[in-house]
C-alpha cells in the first residue's frame, strides 16, 4: 500500500529543489551578465591620471558569486595598460580604494555608510536596486518589465573626478 504523506512530502521536496535550484541559476546568469557590464563599464568610463597606472582593483562587497565570475574575466583582460585584481570584502570597514566597488541588492542599506567612508575618492560605485543611483550609487541595476538595465547618477560619478562617456549615458536611464 502506497502512504499518501510520504508521496506528499517527496513532492513537496521535489518542488522545492525544482525551485531552488532555478533561482541558483538565475543567480548564476545575473553575475555572468554582470561580470560582463562591470567590465565594459571599466574599459569605457575615462578614470583621472593617478587611476590609470598599476592594478584596476574590482572590489565586490559580499557577492562571491560575482567575484568568481569577475575573476574568469581579470584572467584574460585588462583595462588599458592595467592587470586587473578582484578583490572580496566582507564589511564596509574593509573596503579599500579600488576603482569599482559593487554593492549587491542584499547590502544595499549600506550604500550611505560606503559613501561617507570613501567620500572623494576616484571610485565608481556600481549596486543592484531600484533607486540607489539616486541615493548616490554611480550605476545601478534595476529591472524593468523583466529586463536588466541600468540607471546612472552623473552627478555622483563626476563628484569623483570619473567621465562618463556619451555612449554609456545612452544605454542607461540618467538619474539626478
Amino acid at each position: 500500500m502506497i502512504n499518501s504523506s510520504l508521496i506528499k512530502r517527496n513532492c513537496i521536496v521535489l518542488i522545492l529543489f525544482l525551485i531552488g535550484g532555478r533561482a541558483t541559476c538565475e543567480a548564476q546568469l545575473n553575475t555572468k551578465v554582470y561580470s560582463v557590464f562591470i567590465y565594459s563599464f571599466a574599459k569605457s568610463i575615462k578614470w583621472p591620471e593617478p587611476k590609470g597606472d598599476g592594478i584596476f582593483l574590482i572590489g565586490v562587497l559580499d557577492c562571491p558569486l560575482l567575484s568568481l565570475e569577475l575573476q574568469k574575466v581579470a584572467l584574460d583582460k585588462s583595462v588599458g595598460i592595467q592587470k586587473i585584481l578582484i578583490k572580496e570584502f566582507d564589511s564596509v570597514d574593509k573596503i579599500e580604494d579600488c576603482h569599482i566597488l559593487f554593492l549587491p541588492s542584499e547590502r544595499s542599506q549600506l550604500l550611505s555608510s560606503i559613501i561617507s567612508k570613501l567620500p572623494s575618492n576616484a571610485m565608481l560605485i556600481i549596486s543592484d536596486g531600484d533607486g540607489l543611483a539616486k541615493k548616490g550609487s554611480g550605476l545601478s541595476f534595476v529591472k524593468i518589465d523583466g529586463k536588466l538595465r541600468f540607471e546612472i547618477n552623473s552627478h555622483a560619478i563626476e563628484a569623483r573626478g570619473i567621465k562618463v562617456p556619451g555612449n554609456i549615458k545612452s544605454l542607461g536611464m540618467v538619474v539626478e
